[in-house]
C-alpha cells in the first residue's frame, strides 16, 4: 500500500491543466483581437475614410493646405 500518497501529485496535475486551458483561451482571444484593427468600430469609419480621401486629395495636389485643413478641421466637428 501507498498510504494514501498516490494521488498526492493528481492535484497539481489538475491545477496545471487548468492553468493551461485558460493560457488557450486567452491565446484564442488574443488572437482574434489582433485581426481586428483597433479603432475601426462602425461609427468611426465613414470619419477615417473621409479624413483618408482629404489626404490623398491634399498629397495630389487637388487641394491647397488652407482648405485642407479648413475640410479636416469640419470633419472634427462633425464627428465630435
Amino acid at each position: 500500500m501507498m498510504g494514501g500518497y498516490g494521488f498526492g501529485m493528481m492535484g497539481l496535475y489538475w491545477f496545471l491543466s487548468v492553468l493551461m486551458l485558460l493560457a488557450a483561451i486567452v491565446l484564442v482571444i488574443w488572437a482574434i483581437l489582433r485581426m481586428k484593427p483597433f479603432g475601426s468600430y462602425g461609427q468611426h469609419e465613414p470619419y477615417d475614410r473621409a479624413v483618408e480621401v482629404l489626404r490623398e486629395r491634399y498629397a495630389r495636389g487637388e487641394i491647397s493646405r488652407e482648405e485642407y485643413l479648413e475640410r479636416l478641421e469640419d470633419l472634427r466637428k462633425l464627428s465630435d
